[in-house]
């Protein structure tokens, strides 16, 4: 009996460890990279006590509706303060600067009335810590600001940089070898004759794990079973991930899987119950992983996007989970009462739209989509129905 989608994700889940290869990149070089070691932070976050308005720091205690007090200095934002700070007193100070050592607040701009010398405060009261983003407030010094195996943003490289980080300690990108198979292929370069097809899965799924920080290398076998054994083995030598397309179900030309078979292959997931994406692969040859996508173009793509950013992001130490979005469905739907769906769609401002297709085939259909929706296994989806929806990206 074929694994659900869910059945199969907890079984690679459990069948993939994280790897442990790493290496030294810039910071500018780091964007999606898996983290390997936690980043923390080397001082107080802020370092000091910084003025988030500018205005003047006082002493709380002394600042009520009337009062004036002398100005006995000026605090820009990056030089160190050569004023100490005493009650009955004021400096003027700047958005970022370091408060003074015995200041405690600071009074916008707007509640004053000055001059070069002295200030009228039209305020009431104030709190102590008002307008100051206080040292360590954000963090102390030790503490962890990254976790190991973050997949790394923006956000997260200016957090690096802001504790000094120049080298980020990264997982070593992916190895894989993409293998193409069958005897209608040919180059994208090349005119095909009336019975045979251009190679478009290779340069589509090729592009699909770069764009997820693989160093791909690309093969095509023939449909012949010496050959196809020659060129996993060699593969499954020098790399981690070996990805095939095509030659994974039963026909008389399909030698993926008796080629593992003979290479002593470990099997995890053979045949899933989802459609588009039937015939999946999952298996280990020695401490290579092996992905067998299906050859239709669409099929290929599907499983791509479900399993093969899976088994990535699972050697990375990261979920192996999509991350679907709820979204709502805009039209009537005819699910598969026996498999579940997963559909090129379109996601637009107010929901879900799913194009016409001819079949797993029809990798024309997939043009102006944006994403997958998971269609239940059932035997009506109707439109406002709520849906999960997974981007392409």
């Amino acid at each position: 009996m074929l694994l659900t989608f869910d059945e199969a994700i907890e079984v690679i889940q459990s069948a993939i460890k994280p790897h442990n290869e790493t290496e030294i990149v810039p910071l500018s070089s780091c964007l999606r990279r898996a983290l390997a070691r936690d980043v923390v932070a080397d001082r107080p976050l802020p370092p000091f006590n910084r003025a988030t308005m500018d205005g003047f720091a006082v002493v709380a205690s002394d600042i009520s509706q009337g009062v004036t007090l002398p100005i006995i200095g000026t605090v820009s934002a990056g030089e160190a303060s050569g004023v100490s700070g005493r009650e009955g007193s004021c400096v003027s100070i700047a958005t970022g600067a370091p408060v003074p050592d015995g200041y405690d607040a600071v009074v916008k701009h707007e509640s004053t009335r000055f001059t070069e010398s002295e200030v009228e405060f039209l305020v009431n009261d104030i709190d102590v810590g008002t307008s100051i983003h206080s040292q360590g407030a954000d963090a102390q010094e030790g503490d962890v600001l990254i976790e190991a195996n973050t997949e790394l943003q923006p956000h997260h490289i200016g957090i690096a940089a802001a504790v000094g980080v120049t080298g980020v300690c990264v997982k070593k990108n992916t190895r894989l070898c993409l293998i193409s198979s069958g005897d209608e292929l040919v180059d994208v370069s090349e005119s095909p004759m009336n019975h045979q097809i251009r190679n478009s899965n290779g340069p589509m799924l090729q592009s699909f794990f770069e764009s997820h920080d693989c160093q791909v290398t690309t093969q095509t076998v023939r449909d012949d079973a010496l050959h196809t054994k020659e060129v996993l083995e060699q593969a499954c030598a020098t790399h981690d991930v070996v990805v095939t397309i095509g030659g994974i179900s039963a026909g008389k030309k399909d030698f993926i899987i008796p080629a593992l078979d003979s290479l002593s292959a470990t099997h995890i997931v053979q045949g899933v119950a989802i459609q588009p994406g039937k015939p999946l692969y999952v298996g280990h040859c020695n401490d290579t992983i092996v992905l067998g996508l299906p050859g239709n173009p669409v099929s290929a793509l599907v499983c791509a996007t479900l399993f093969g950013k899976a088994i990535l992001r699972l050697r990375n130490g990261q979920s192996a989970l999509p991350r679907f979005e709820e979204a709502e469905l805009l039209h009537d739907v005819t699910p598969n009462p026996n498999r579940e769906q997963f559909r090129p769609c379109c996601r637009k401002r107010r929901g879900i739209t799913i194009p016409a297709w001819q079949g797993s085939g029809d990798l024309i259909h997939t043009s102006t989509t944006t994403g997958l929706v998971r269609i239940p296994k059932q035997e009506e989806l109707i439109a406002g129905s709520t849906v999960l929806y997974l981007p392409w990206s």
